[in-house]
C-alpha cells in the first residue's frame, strides 16, 4: 500500500504557490492551446464550406480534393490535440511542479510515447465507461484507481497494462482524497467560468498543477527542486 498521504489543502496551496511564481507562462500555455484548437476548427470549417459550395456548383473534383484536405486536417488536429492537450499538458505541469523556473512552452510538445499513451487512454476510457454503466459507482472508483496511469506512461514510459497496475497500487489508501481533490477542482473551475471565463486562465492551470502535486505525492515525492 502507498504510505504517502495526499492532502487536498496541500495540493491546492502548492498549485497556487507555483502559479503565482510565473503566472504568465501558465496563461500563455492555456491561450496557445486554445488558439491552436480554434485554428484547426476554422481551417476544417472553411474546407467543409468550400467543399459544399464546390459540390453545388458541379465542381466534383474540387469538392473531393477539399473533402480529402478536410479529413487530413482533422486527423492532424486529433494528433496535435493528443500530443499537446494531453501528453504535453502532463509533461508541462510536471516540469512546472518540480522546477517552475525551467518550464517552457515547448514542453507542451511531447509526442513520446504516443502509442502507449493512446493505448492507456483507450483502456481507461473503456474501463470507466463500463463501470459507469454498472450503476455509476464502479466507474467513479475506476477513475480514481487509475488516476496516475497517464502520468506513469509519460514519465516512466510504462505499457498500458503496467501503468494501470502501478496506478492501482499507488492510489490505494488515497482514493477518497483524490475524489475530494476532484470536487475541489470542479469547484474552482466553476468559479473561474463565472468570472466571465477569464478566470479559467487561472483556475485551469491551478487544476493541472494540483493534479501534478497529487501524482508526485502518490509517487513518493517530487523530483528535482521547486525553487524558482
Amino acid at each position: 500500500m502507498n504510505t504517502s498521504r495526499l492532502s487536498v489543502g496541500d495540493a491546492l496551496s502548492s498549485s497556487w504557490r507555483t502559479f503565482k511564481s510565473r503566472p504568465l507562462i501558465f496563461v500563455k500555455a492555456e491561450i496557445l492551446l486554445v488558439v491552436i484548437a480554434l485554428a484547426f476548427s476554422i481551417v476544417t470549417g472553411a474546407l467543409d464550406v468550400g467543399g459544399r459550395i464546390a459540390d453545388t456548383k458541379g465542381m466534383a473534383g474540387v469538392a473531393i480534393i477539399l473533402a480529402l484536405a478536410s479529413s487530413v486536417i482533422t486527423l492532424l488536429s486529433i494528433y496535435v490535440s493528443i500530443v499537446m492537450n494531453n501528453m504535453g499538458v502532463i509533461k508541462f505541469y510536471l516540469t512546472a511542479h518540480d522546477f517552475v523556473g525551467s518550464v517552457k512552452l515547448r514542453d507542451l510538445w511531447a509526442p513520446h510515447p504516443f502509442w502507449n499513451y493512446v493505448g492507456t487512454a483507450v483502456l481507461l476510457t473503456i474501463i470507466v465507461f463500463v463501470g459507469l454503466l454498472l450503476l455509476v459507482v464502479p466507474g467513479v472508483i475506476a477513475s480514481l484507481m487509475f488516476f496516475a496511469a497517464p502520468y506513469l506512461v509519460m514519465e516512466r514510459h510504462l505499457s498500458p497494462i503496467e501503468a494501470l497496475k502501478e496506478s492501482a497500487r499507488m492510489t490505494r489508501g488515497n482514493r477518497w482524497n483524490i475524489f475530494l481533490l476532484g470536487l475541489a477542482i470542479v469547484g474552482i473551475n466553476i468559479l473561474g467560468a463565472l468570472a466571465l471565463l477569464v478566470g479559467l486562465l487561472v483556475t485551469v492551470p491551478l487544476s493541472f498543477l494540483a493534479c501534478a502535486h497529487a501524482y508526485r505525492t502518490l509517487a513518493g515525492g517530487a523530483h528535482g527542486t521547486r525553487a524558482v
